[in-house]
């Protein structure tokens, strides 16, 4: 299953929405250090062999859309006007146990949150996971607290 192919794309999911030259720096830079006789690890390995398939799916055509905090699935690849929306799983840092919460968070919430502080209270969502998603510009303009600053 494609999905289960890109699971381990995590960090260079990014990479997929800046487009084709993003995606082929990835390649060059892996090259490189394996042109210069690096230590290359199996992740490093793995993550080489996607960026080539994302490659090849943008030399035909296919492009990729962001983690949305309200578009995206925790796992499923959707096509979303003729793009491929990327799911939570893709954020680096965020598992699948994570990314179901995180999914489930969004779902009882219909109107949407307050703030990245409300999102961060879930259960089994965090702060580390609105650290990931707010990383990947994921969260939008959801502003990190509800509280209001005077100073």
């Amino acid at each position: 299953q494609v999905g289960d192919f890109f699971e381990m794309y995590g960090e260079d999911a990014k990479a997929a929405v800046e487009g084709r030259e993003a995606v082929q720096k990835k390649m060059k830079d892996y090259h490189a250090k394996k042109d210069n006789k690096l230590e290359i690890r199996q992740k490093v390995e793995d993550t080489y062999v996607v960026n080539e398939l994302v490659n090849e799916m943008m030399a035909r055509g296919f492009s990729f859309l962001p983690v949305d905090l309200y578009k995206s699935d925790w796992r499923v690849y959707k096509i979303e006007d003729g793009k491929i929306r990327l799911p939570f799983s893709a954020v680096p840092g965020i598992g699948a146990t994570a990314a179901m919460s995180l999914a489930e968070a969004v779902q009882r919430n219909p109107d949407g949150f307050i703030a990245a502080d409300d999102l961060a209270s879930e259960p089994g969502v965090g702060n580390s996971v609105v650290d990931a998603l707010r990383e990947v510009g994921a969260l939008g303009d959801l502003p990190a607290s509800k509280q209001i600053s005077f100073f």
